[in-house]
């Protein structure tokens, strides 16, 4: 079960407001869209905080396999940050997915952007 937490409007988010997890690795969270065949560059977005991990690994999932870069969430937040570019096969078998498996993680946002 998701024990992801959602955080206080403040000036670095997108949309509704992000969610949180304390750490532990126990927990996930993980946007999935329906996507066109085709190549796409990946961001995403989190909210900046001092006790966030400095190493979340956000992994994604495409056409060639599974991708994982770890990312420091005390800084360059509130802000799109590209994870890489891959293609994707048409439908919902791709996604982006955060964990909590290094401390707390912030999890606001992602954006697959075709390139032409």
């Amino acid at each position: 079960p998701a024990i992801w937490g959602k955080l206080p409007a403040h000036a670095d988010f997108v949309g509704s407001g992000p969610l949180y997890s304390c750490g532990g690795g126990l927990d996930t969270y993980r946007w999935t869209p329906t996507l066109a065949a085709g190549i796409y560059d990946v961001y995403v977005w989190w909210t900046t905080h001092p006790n966030r991990s400095t190493s979340v690994p956000i992994t994604v999932v495409h056409a060639g396999g599974a991708t994982t870069r770890t990312f420091n969430q005390q800084t360059g937040g509130g802000q799109w940050v590209v994870h890489g570019r891959y293609t994707f096969n048409a439908g919902t078998g791709g996604y982006v997915q955060v964990s909590d498996v290094n401390g707390q993680a912030a999890a606001d946002a992602a954006r697959f952007a075709g390139v032409p």
